[in-house]
């Protein structure tokens, strides 16, 4: 069902982009709705235009964990956190596991 539903965001965006082609929050439904169905190419082919078009998430996601009763905040793209570079490496092995995970998943599929 959700393969669907995925078709109809995917005519929706292209006919919304015409009425506000600089929306951010299109580009970042489309993507949501790819991450879903893990489609980790369609996600980056998305990013990346809005890197071309210079489309930029006005309000970032942000997380937040209690560790020993201290609330640490991570916000997207935030590198002030005292352990964000650790953060951000970890996050780059988790994503080249997950891409792994998808190219292994559509080696699979062919057989």
């Amino acid at each position: 069902m959700l393969h669907k539903n995925l078709e109809i965001a995917e005519m929706a965006f292209s006919k919304l982009i015409v009425l506000e082609p600089r929306n951010n929050g299109y580009y970042s439904l489309l993507i949501s709705m790819y991450a879903g169905e893990n489609g980790w190419r369609d996600v980056a082919e998305v990013r990346g235009r809005m890197i071309e078009l210079g489309i930029e998430k006005i309000c970032p996601g942000a997380s937040w964990i209690q560790l020993d009763k201290r609330v640490h905040l991570f916000a997207a793209a935030d590198t002030s956190h005292s352990t964000s570079d650790e953060v951000y490496l970890l996050l780059d092995e988790i994503y080249e596991h997950m891409r792994l995970a998808q190219e292994l998943s559509m080696h699979i599929k062919s057989y």
